[in-house]
């Protein structure tokens, strides 16, 4: 049937630069920890330990003391200091760090201490993805010399209380002696950007997988020999999951409905599609529901009572749990449509066709089931149309009127002797 009136898309100015229903969706912080308070048991956990022997500390802990001085008899602490975090990267650090030094898991070893953990709260990542987790570290005397490939600090991530699998490493690259590295590859091998360095730099892992709620364990085994390690600013980013990337939205005037199309290229936790229709007070109100496939593609509805004039209409996009986003408007403009009355139908030897209202002109077709069009004939300034059988067989016709103002009806005619 052909299209009356084209839609006009509110928003089609912003298609070019933004895309179809496409605008630039930014990380969201969803977790930070400067340790500028102390944290212990709310924010985080941690097995934090301070252990002074023979002038030889070893010690996990939380401070602001730069070079490192632990608390209590240490005399001393980390060699050099580390340098703040820049102020445009880290602008809320602050002043305290996480500090160690010299944490041995090899046993027997004396003075041995078990490997560092900080493991974060739970934290919610409900209906968000690409989740990332990053933070500062910085080391501090002798440099280049001391990160062994027993020495490793492990950033690892727990979903849903699942085991915590590890996202990113550091890892010393000699057995002795060695560089501290990136394991870009997380297969225990130091091969990626070396890391030992006095500045606190920022480094960003990614999260594998989504769900309703993550942990990030900080793992540090660093096996004595004074290797000075610093971190700061944790934090954890995500990107909120748009349940439905819309390809399109569009409607037309279809006789006396509106036809509403729209296509999906991605859905995620959709139960259904609302649709609503702007109401003269300026609400808008639903007026039909369409359930999702659970999967991308495409849906339509038929608005039965669209008013006269320009109507406008949104999909409320409602989830699994009730949460909902919606989409961009379109406008519709519809034309009331005319009665028609066909007497009498079914039809022996020949019907009429009238018209209420204003007189019309255009053409009349008659059409078989099959798409068909047996005959037309052209009608001028009427308001009703005699129509003869002439040799049609018994059947149901479709009766097309064109109206020279661009409008289409069609009317079921049925035929029997």
């Amino acid at each position: 049937m052909r299209k009356l009136y084209t839609t006009r898309i509110l928003w089609m100015l912003l298609v070019p630069l933004f895309g179809l229903f496409g605008m630039a969706r930014a990380q969201v912080t969803l977790f930070s920890e400067s340790f500028e308070t102390n944290g212990e048991g709310s924010r985080y956990t941690s097995n934090t330990y301070n252990f002074c022997s023979g002038g030889n500390p070893d010690y996990f802990l939380r401070t602001n003391t730069n070079p490192v001085l632990p608390p209590g008899t240490c005399t001393i602490g980390f060699g050099s200091g580390v340098t703040p975090e820049s102020v445009t990267l880290c602008g809320s650090c602050g002043t305290f760090f996480w500090a160690s030094e010299d944490i041995r898991s090899s046993s027997p070893v004396v003075n041995a201490q078990p490997p560092g953990e900080i493991t974060t709260q739970v934290i919610n990542i409900t209906s968000y993805g690409t989740l990332t987790v990053s933070l500062f570290l910085g080391t501090a005397s002798n440099n280049n010399t001391r990160w062994e490939t027993a020495d490793s600090i492990n950033i690892q991530a727990s979903i849903n209380a699942g085991a915590f699998r590890t996202v990113g490493r550091f890892v010393g690259d000699q057995v002795a002696g060695g560089r501290l590295r990136l394991d870009s590859d997380l297969n225990g091998t130091g091969e990626g950007t070396i890391c030992d360095q006095a500045t606190l730099t920022q480094y960003t892992f990614n999260i594998p997988g989504t769900g309703s709620n993550l942990r990030i364990r900080l793992d540090f085994d660093q096996l004595g020999g004074t290797e000075e390690l610093a971190v700061d600013l944790i934090q954890v980013r995500g990107i909120v999951i748009v349940p439905v990337k819309w390809a399109s939205f569009t409607g037309q005037q279809l006789d006396e409905t509106v036809k509403l199309d729209w296509a999906t290229t991605e859905e995620v936790n959709v139960r259904d599609f609302e649709i609503e229709r702007l109401a003269g007070d300026g609400t808008y109100s639903q007026i039909g529901t369409v359930s999702a496939n659970g999967t991308p593609g495409s849906y339509s509805f038929v608005d039965r009572n669209p008013a006269d004039g320009t109507n406008i209409y949104r999909i409320r996009q409602v989830d699994q749990d009730n949460a909902f986003t919606y989409s961009d408007a379109v406008e519709v403009n519809f034309a009331a449509a005319f009665k028609t009355v066909l007497y009498p139908n079914p039809m022996n030897d020949g019907c009429r066709l009238a018209i209420e209202g204003d007189p019309v002109s255009g053409k009349l077709s008659i059409i078989d089931n099959m798409g068909r069009i047996h005959r037309s004939q052209l009608f001028e300034n009427t308001k009703e149309i005699q129509i003869a059988r002439d040799g049609l067989a018994d059947g149901i016709y479709h009766l097309r009127l064109d109206l020279t103002n661009g409008r289409s009806f069609t009317k079921k005619l049925m035929v029997h002797f």
